[in-house]
């Protein structure tokens, strides 16, 4: 048996921001920035929904990082 930190095969994540695309841009940038950071194997998959009934008040981003079968 290994020992020492699991290391887990699937990241994925939602996030809600609140604010305009230049807003959601700077998150978008910062959660990228984590995952070079972190070294993670594999192309993150990002994706970006406006959300509103007749102006866009928030975005919605989700993140998979990993493995997913």
């Amino acid at each position: 048996m290994r020992q020492g930190q699991p290391r887990p095969d699937l990241f994925q994540a939602s996030f809600r921001v609140d604010g305009d695309t230049e807003q959601c841009g700077n998150v978008l940038r910062d959660i990228l920035d984590l995952i070079q950071e972190a070294g993670a194997a594999g192309l993150p998959r990002v994706g970006v929904f406006p959300r509103g009934v007749t102006a866009i008040d928030h975005h919605v981003v989700e993140v998979s990082v990993g493995r997913t079968q």
